[in-house]
């Protein structure tokens, strides 16, 4: 079974890019320090954040912002390879926020499938109890599917394609739309 990373965890992917790579090729580049010090308050700012801090979607979308609109510019004239690894972290930083709009939907949204699918069980109520529940149940149901145990095919189906439209709506928006518009179109 596939393990996704957490958005804390590819938050700390794309501050290590600042960090490790964007900062040093910049400043060996003479990128104006006023810039090489607000992208180090963006790095610095990024490793505090908490996905329970009420500031943390507003200030992950800030560093996003200052990345998406003031250094990939600077990357894009400077350096290729800088400039395609930057777009990837501005990337990640969408998926990060996206992520952090739609888990608890999405999860409860989950939880109330799984309900109907193998019989209600209480939903834990803080966040990070109900992703480790979640794991538990989807393994369950996977164990469940090989042995064979499962009949209610419709039932399954539904709850297998509103899972992965849920998660492409976080990590591809602009793909799921194409495959909407595509099913639509038939």
């Amino acid at each position: 079974m596939y393990d996704r990373p957490s958005a804390l965890e590819l938050i700390a992917a794309a501050r290590l890019h600042l960090a490790q790579q964007a900062l040093p090729a910049l400043t060996a580049a003479g990128t104006p320090p006023d810039l090489i010090a607000a992208l180090e308050e963006v790095s610095a700012g990024l490793s505090r954040l908490t996905q329970d801090d009420p500031a943390a979607a507003p200030a992950l979308t800030a560093a996003r912002v200052f990345v998406q609109e003031t250094l990939v510019p600077v990357t894009k004239a400077l350096h290729h390879k800088l400039y395609f690894q930057t777009l990837v972290a501005v990337s990640v930083l969408k998926i990060v926020e996206r992520e952090w709009q739609q888990r608890e939907a999405h999860y409860r949204a989950e939880w109330a499938r799984l309900d109907a699918l193998t019989g209600a069980q209480p939903a834990p109520a803080a966040a990070d109890a109900l992703t480790a529940a979640l794991a538990g149940r989807n393994v369950a149901l996977c164990a469940a599917i090989r042995a064979g145990q499962h009949d209610h095919r419709r039932a399954l189906f539904d709850h297998l394609k509103a899972t992965t439209v849920e998660q492409l709506a976080v990590a591809n928006p602009g793909y799921l739309s194409a495959l909407l518009a595509e099913d639509a179109a038939r």
